[in-house]
C-alpha cells in the first residue's frame, strides 16, 4: 500500500506537532519541578561556606542558598530572606545549615569576662569594612600600637557601604585606661 505525498505530508506535520507539544510539556514539567524545589520564605535555609562565629556580618560569599536559588532570582527574595549584612546569632561550621531565624539585623556582640567593648570608627579606613569581621585580630594604633592582638567582636554599619561603620573590639578592662575617646586611632589587621 502506497501513501500519497499529501497523506505523508499530513502525517509528517502531525508527528512534528506532537513532538513539539511533547517537548513543551516536558519543559513545563521540568520548570514546575525546579520551581517546586526552590525555597519559599518558610523553607529557605543557607549553608555556611566558611566558619561563621557569633556576631559575624554576612557577605554574599559566606553562604549558599539551600535549596539553591538561581543567580537571577536573588533580587526577587524578600528582604527578610536575604542574609547579606545581617549578623550571626550562633556560630556555624563550614557546610552547616542555618535559617533566617539564626540571623539578626542588629549587631551581635558577646564580650568575654573581664573585658570591655570599645568602638573605633572606620570612616578613614573603608577598605577594612569588608575585610574585618567577628573574631578577626587587630592592633590598635595611634602612631605606635597601643594594643596588640585584640579580638574584633563585630563590624557595625548603618548600611552596607563604608559610611558610618565601626570596628567593635574587646579589651581587658585594665587596658581601657590606655585609650582616649577623642583620638583618631587606626585599626590594623594582624598578619598571620
Amino acid at each position: 500500500m502506497t501513501l500519497s505525498s499529501k497523506t505523508l505530508a499530513l502525517l509528517g506535520n502531525a508527528i512534528r506537532v506532537g513532538l513539539a507539544l511533547l517537548y513543551i510539556a516536558w519543559v513545563a514539567v521540568g520548570f514546575c519541578r525546579l520551581h517546586g524545589k526552590q525555597a519559599g520564605s518558610t523553607t529557605l535555609q543557607y549553608k555556611a561556606t566558611r566558619y561563621l562565629p557569633v556576631g559575624y556580618r554576612l557577605h554574599s560569599y559566606d553562604f549558599e542558598f539551600d535549596p539553591p536559588v538561581p543567580d537571577g532570582e536573588h533580587n526577587r527574595l524578600s528582604p527578610p530572606s536575604d542574609p547579606v549584612g545581617k549578623y550571626m546569632l550562633h556560630e556555624r561550621s563550614v557546610g552547616e545549615a542555618f535559617q533566617p531565624s539564626d540571623l539578626s539585623t542588629a549587631p551581635v556582640v558577646e564580650i568575654g569576662k573581664g573585658m570591655v567593648k570599645w568602638q573605633f570608627p572606620l570612616e578613614k579606613q573603608p577598605e577594612l569594612v569588608n575585610l574585618l569581621n567577628a573574631d578577626s585580630r587587630v592592633d590598635v594604633c595611634l602612631g605606635s600600637c597601643i594594643l596588640e592582638n585584640v579580638r574584633l567582636l563585630s563590624v557595625v554599619c548603618s548600611s552596607m557601604g563604608g559610611a558610618e561603620c565601626y570596628a567593635v573590639v574587646e579589651i581587658p578592662s585594665a587596658e581601657s585606661a590606655k585609650l582616649a575617646p577623642e583620638k583618631n586611632y587606626r585599626v590594623i589587621p594582624r598578619q598571620y
